[in-house]
């Protein structure tokens, strides 16, 4: 059997690719880096050389000499919540556009979340679009870090958030102005930015109707939702309505009227956020406040990278709007 050449039997460098080409190696690394004017001619018989040596550059070492990495983390709750699947979608679509590309991590807990953002530095990462875990935990990277949908504690970073506070205000007045005046609402953990905002919409419109409060938090999950929905339609004074405070809240609460036989509008109206897939088709829809997803994460990866072409810059806080999304779960006016 012939023995394999040295030059085979390794990965090609950029010295074989000028070499194979018959120009010098600054004419090589100008071509292939597209830094630099080389005439069309030229830039062809580079181009055609290192494909065919299968010449692949080492974004590694460009990176550790540029001190840019090229790379974008998004760090979430969760992989498989549509919520944050629909804006890391987003957001690599335009980090692709801007020539980055997109690593995504979870953690579903504080300890997971100082773990990840100690190894995203190591991984020298341009830049973190962060959903924030624990509010209060600091934050000490070498990059620009935004947040995303929550808020921390930390005051001297970029955030992009939507409206909720006016997104349930106005789920809650929809409410009211259908008659209803026991209205519970089921709701996260209390730490988050998004259960405080929420809650302040519930209870603004509450209390411009003169009603009681009626909130119950605990997980955004779907267990959590079954748990809270079935206490309340097991307590004394039933609500009329339910404003379930996330998608999967909603899901547990679907499951508890299932299981308890009411029937969704006629024996309890319910109100959610956001919009998957599966609060179009079931019943006549779910009615729920939308917030502007992609929007969103689009907004978060502009900031960040503005933020590194202009490390000086003072942090921002974006709030956008959202939008409600009709669906008989509403029910009409009761009586």
């Amino acid at each position: 059997m012939p023995e394999r050449s040295a030059s085979r039997s390794r990965r090609p460098s950029l010295k074989d690719v000028a070499e194979e080409a018959g120009v010098g190696f600054g004419t090589a690394s100008r071509t292939l880096s597209d830094n630099g004017y080389v005439a069309e001619s030229t830039r062809r018989k580079v181009l055609a050389a290192a494909d065919r040596l299968g010449y692949r550059p080492n974004r590694l070492a460009a990176g550790l000499r540029s001190n840019r990495s090229n790379l974008v983390a998004l760090l979430v709750p969760d992989y498989t919540n549509e919520f944050y699947s629909v804006g890391s979608a987003a957001a690599a679509r335009l980090l692709r556009e801007r020539g980055y590309q997109l690593i995504i991590a979870a953690s579903a807990n504080p300890e997971q979340e100082r773990n990840a953002i100690d190894s995203l530095a190591e991984y020298r990462v341009d830049g973190i679009v962060r959903v924030p875990i624990d509010p209060a935990l600091p934050v000490d990277v070498p990059c620009p870090v935004v947040e995303l949908n929550r808020r921390s504690q930390l005051q001297d970073v970029s955030a992009v958030l939507c409206d909720d506070r006016s997104g349930f205000l106005q789920l809650t007045e929809a409410l009211i102005e259908r008659g209803h005046r026991e209205i519970a609402m089921v709701v996260g953990e209390e730490s988050f930015s998004t259960t405080q905002a929420r809650v302040a919409g519930y209870e603004a419109a509450l209390g411009e109707a003169g009603l009681s409060v009626r909130t119950m938090c605990g997980a955004f999950d779907s267990e959590w939702g079954r748990a809270a929905t079935e206490s309340l339609l097991r307590s004394e004074n039933r609500p009329t309505a339910i404003i379930a405070a996330s998608p999967r809240i909603a899901s547990g609460a679907v499951a508890a009227c299932v299981a308890h036989d009411v029937q969704v509008p006629d024996e309890l109206a319910l109100v959610s956020y956001d919009a998957p897939e599966w609060f179009s088709f079931w019943g006549g829809g779910i009615y729920s406040f939308v917030p502007p997803l992609e929007t969103m994460a689009r907004r978060a990866v502009e900031i960040l990278l503005d933020r590194l072409d202009h490390p000086d810059a003072l942090p921002e806080t974006v709030v956008l709007p959202g939008s409600i999304q009709d669906g008989a779960s509403i029910g009409g006016r009761i009586s």
